[in-house]
Order: structure tokens, then C-alpha cells, then sequence
């Protein structure tokens, strides 16, 4: 009898998740516009989470990191909204 591990998804597509997360979108809609469970994402995130505390050894949290990140992207729409002809 074969046991059934779950789905499985590539690591690009988990990137994607998280990154779509990090830029302001819900749990519960990228679970509800993928098809991803919100605990699969939660696991996704923290596994995300720790990747980044190892790489960044420093006091740099990650929550200060997805704050600059959001900042960041916020700052780019703006350029580009004031340079737009």
C-alpha cells in the first residue's frame, strides 16, 4: 500500500508564494487564488523565516527585512508613477 505524501510543489513556486506575501498579499488569498493550504504557506514562511536569520547573522530581524522590502517596491511604483509620460 502506497502512502500519500501530499502535493508537491517546486521550489520556485514556494519562492513565488513567499515573495507574494512579502509584497502585501494575505494568506488567505494566495491560499484561496492557488490552492495552497494557509498552513502549508505558514510553513513556507517560517521555513523562509529561518533561511534569512541564518544568512543575516547580524540584529537585522526578519520582520525589519519584509518592512524594507515592502518600502522598497513602494518607492519604485512611486518613481515610476512620477516619470511616467
Amino acid at each position: 500500500m502506497e502512502k500519500n505524501l501530499g502535493k508537491r510543489y517546486t521550489e520556485e513556486f514556494k519562492k513565488m508564494i513567499v515573495e507574494l506575501y512579502i509584497q502585501g498579499k494575505t494568506k488567505k488569498c494566495l491560499s484561496q487564488e492557488y490552492r495552497v493550504s494557509s498552513n502549508t504557506i505558514r510553513e513556507w514562511l517560517k521555513r523562509e523565516k529561518k533561511e534569512i536569520k541564518e544568512k543575516n547573522k547580524d540584529e537585522t530581524s526578519y520582520l525589519e527585512i519584509v518592512k524594507l522590502k515592502k518600502l522598497l517596491e513602494e518607492k519604485d511604483r512611486e518613481y515610476r508613477r512620477n516619470w511616467v509620460i
